[in-house]
């Protein structure tokens, strides 16, 4: 019997086949659907756990000069671009993840799918039309191609002649869009084609998909930049300083603050509040960098924590410490009154004191119930606990899941971060710290600290998230979730090799593969080639020789392997740590010699 999607279902229920009975068939594309679904989340995790420091320096390059923390939102549609287009090895990223998946076992229609992956390039497509909230189909800009593109019910508001830009992927007989596309309205269709066609003819390009794929950026950091025009507002909201050196001081402070990576919000904020500061307290300065010191310490102590001593940034500014402390405990007792109201502004939903035990309750019970539901289903009831209760981090990291912007997802991590802390309480931190896993109420936080640092990490920023792993493992000396093989690759590609070492030795594992190549590659990182690493490559053979020899290049790493065994463990292995042998090759070529 053939049955449309949104024709009656034949049981006679009334309702469309799509609300009824299809739900209850499991078919080879339903199964294949779910697969390469989840694909496109492993494919970015894949890519930001290996090739992190090689896509931030392909994005920064492309970004010219932008700033990362100020154009987030094109930082992360460039993640998507890197994927495709950055190159490693032998191929492209994607072209390394199929490589990874052929040694697994993936379904073959699955695979098959995958297979095609490797050469998506983005595309302008117009939304010629649309079938339901599920599905619409799109006609290529250039080639006239029609597809029909599947989405998650109800996820799509797009209307008939809008223009899509965004990377296609093949899920069978219909595509799905990678994680995001950008959308333009129906004025804007012929001038955007005509624009495109126009740099496609003054290009060394004969083929308009591979001109795409290379001016994918240029387009993005385009398109998404604000108008000049625009800008001219801000201007004349600028701040008004009565004194020159008031202002040199706080353009220094700010400067200073953003070459460390401190947010850009928080830079801007700062900046704001010095003004207030010394338009207020109007002193008279002699050295308006004791002033920028006092305000950077300022800074660290109640805004942005980043480890640096009141005695580093007083070397950084060239001040005395001295100097520094008298200026940041002026400023300190000025801003008192901005810091207390910044510490209340937790929530946009209110202050905590609202909120009852039965509120938290009820929130939890939809959280626990949003785990076991379908992912669309589990951000509506999410969002329902955010409603009652909106101190639960779970709630966040739903969204966060979800989110398919990296910019966003980052500030769901962390306003997830910030409920849990005011959902716990001071107390709560002081009293179990170290033991904080053994508590189910602190793990919600913990879950959410741990997303905020895995993606502050692949957008680049390794200080900071090694900083809130580190925290991880002092609230959870045991390390329940895992942190410290995070923290060892983030220490390895910052260059911190001694607290890597120190991070080995507090976890002793050198009885199992990665403890044991680890402590071998950190031990060559910190004294080149001496007999103890001689002796640890000896060590890490003998608990592991299929590692060694696919390291030493007398055998690839396996296609297919059982879940268990040395094969396999190379397998997981190489996935997790592959990266950080890479930016070592001197080890690995005496380990092939």
């Amino acid at each position: 019997m053939d049955i449309g999607r949104n024709d009656a279902c034949h049981c006679g229920s009334g309702k469309k086949y799509k609300k009824c009975c299809m739900t209850k068939v499991t078919s080879i594309e339903a199964i294949r659907h779910a697969d390469l679904e989840k694909m496109q989340g492993e494919l970015m995790q894949f890519a930001s756990s290996n090739y992190s420091r090689e896509i931030d320096a392909a994005i920064r390059k492309k970004m010219d000069g932008l700033d990362k923390e100020e154009h987030q939102h094109i930082y992360g549609a460039l993640l998507v671009w890197a994927a495709f287009s950055v190159k490693v090895g032998k191929g492209s990223i994607v072209e390394a993840f199929i490589e990874k998946k052929r040694h697994e076992n993936v379904r073959p229609v699955t695979m098959a799918q995958l297979e095609k992956w490797a050469g998506a390039v983005p595309t302008f497509s117009v939304v010629d039309q649309v079938t339901d909230d599920e599905s619409y189909t799109v006609k290529d800009l250039f080639s006239g191609e029609v597809k029909e593109v599947r989405v998650d019910e109800g996820t799509h508001s797009f209307k008939a002649g809008a223009l899509l830009l965004g990377y296609l992927l093949p899920f069978g007989e219909y595509y799905t869009y990678y994680l995001m596309q950008l959308e333009f309205e129906k004025a804007q269709t012929e001038f955007n084609k005509n624009l495109t066609l126009e740099l496609f003819e003054e290009s060394t390009f004969d083929d308009i998909g591979a001109f795409m794929a290379d001016q994918f950026p240029e387009m993005m950091v385009s398109m998404l930049t604000e108008p000049v025009e625009e800008e001219s507002q801000a201007d004349a909201e600028k701040l008004v300083w009565v004194e020159p050196l008031y202002e040199n001081a706080a353009l220094k402070m700010q400067r200073n603050l953003l070459q460390a990576h401190v947010p850009v919000e928080t830079a801007e904020k700062a900046f704001a509040l010095m003004h207030k500061y010394l338009h207020e307290v109007k002193p008279a300065i002699k050295k308006e960098v004791i002033y920028s010191a006092g305000m950077h310490y300022f800074v660290e102590k109640h805004m942005y924590k980043q480890g640096m001593t009141q005695k580093k940034i007083a070397e950084l500014y060239e001040v005395s410490t001295s100097s520094l402390s008298k200026v940041y405990k002026e400023i300190k007792a000025e801003l008192e009154a901005d810091l207390t109201e910044d510490s209340n502004a937790v929530s946009e939903k209110g202050d905590l004191k609202q909120y009852t035990d039965a509120d938290r309750a009820r929130a939890q019970e939809l959280i626990y119930e949003a785990m076991e539901s379908s992912p669309q289903q589990r951000v509506k009831l999410a969002k329902q606990a955010m409603e009652i209760y909106p101190f639960h981090p779970d709630a966040f990291n739903m969204l966060g899941d979800a989110e398919s912007d990296p910019a966003k997802q980052l500030k769901l991590y962390k306003q997830g971060m910030e409920a849990g802390e005011a959902d716990l309480g001071k107390e709560v931190f002081k009293k179990d710290k170290g033991m904080f896993w053994g508590m189910i109420e602190t793990r919600p936080y913990m879950r959410s600290k741990f997303n905020y640092a895995i993606l502050e990490a692949a957008m680049g920023n390794l200080t900071e998230a090694i900083k809130q792993c580190e925290e991880l493992l002092e609230l959870n000396e045991m390390d329940s979730q895992g942190v410290r093989y995070t923290l060892f690759v983030m220490y390895m590609d910052a260059g911190e090799h001694k607290k890597a070492k120190a991070l080995l030795e507090k976890f002793d594992e050198t009885d199992f593969a990665a403890g044991a190549y680890n402590r071998l590659l950190v031990e060559f990182a910190l004294k080149g080639m001496t007999p103890a690493v001689e002796r640890l490559a000896q060590k890490a053979k003998n608990v592991n020789p299929v590692i060694y020899d696919v390291l030493a290049g007398k055998r690839k790493l396996p296609k297919e392997t059982e879940e268990f065994g040395q094969e396999y463990e190379a397998v997981e292995y190489f996935m997790e740590y592959g990266f950080v042998w890479s930016n070592h090759p001197e080890l690995v070529e005496w380990m092939s010699e």
